[in-house]
């Protein structure tokens, strides 16, 4: 399960204060002090004077300077990981670095694994790509999975038996 945050920013909507993880919803909160909620029914809402948003943890929202602050790393760290390729940001057409949220979770892992357990960031590197590994065989086990699902569901005979010419079909019971 992929935790979501929420992100605080300021009055002036552009300086992220805080970055919460928050397993309530399923995206990602932006709170703007002071802002006025879009019409009801909408994905906006307004608690006192301050309106939510909920956004996608990819999409590509933080300068660098945003992301290390979210991170608590410096802006040069960032782009050390960059070059390294550790966490890799989206590109604007102006070749300006962009994160995402997940790019944020992203950099607090690799400072907890250089920092609090003292891997060097070769070691972070082979772990993060053992991880990103697993979440992809388990997200296709996910698709196998459904697709048996589907099969079982489908099926109009218990079994098939194929001979050389001809096509024999056993029906259950």
């Amino acid at each position: 399960m992929t935790s979501m945050g929420v992100l605080r920013v300021g009055a002036s909507g552009s300086e992220a204060l805080q970055g919460d993880v928050d397993d309530r919803s399923s995206a990602p909160e932006v709170i703007v002090a002071g802002a006025t909620p879009k019409r009801r029914g909408s994905r906006v809402h307004k608690s006192s004077s301050t309106a939510v948003a909920r956004f996608d943890p990819d999409a590509p929202l933080f300068l660098i300077s945003t992301a290390a602050r979210l991170a608590g790393m410096h802006p040069q760290t960032l782009r050390t990981y960059d070059r390294m390729g550790l966490v890799v940001p989206k590109r604007t057409s102006g070749k300006g670095r962009r994160y995402t949220m997940r790019d944020i979770e992203k950099l607090r892992f690799v400072q907890y694994l250089s920092q609090d357990e003292g891997i060097n960031l070769s070691g972070v590197r082979h772990i993060i790509e053992l991880k990103s590994e697993v979440e992809r065989l388990q997200d296709k086990m996910i698709a196998l999975t459904e697709e048996i699902r589907v099969l079982h569901r489908t099926a109009t005979t218990g079994r098939v038996f194929i001979s050389s010419e001809q096509e024999i079909r056993l029906r259950r019971g």
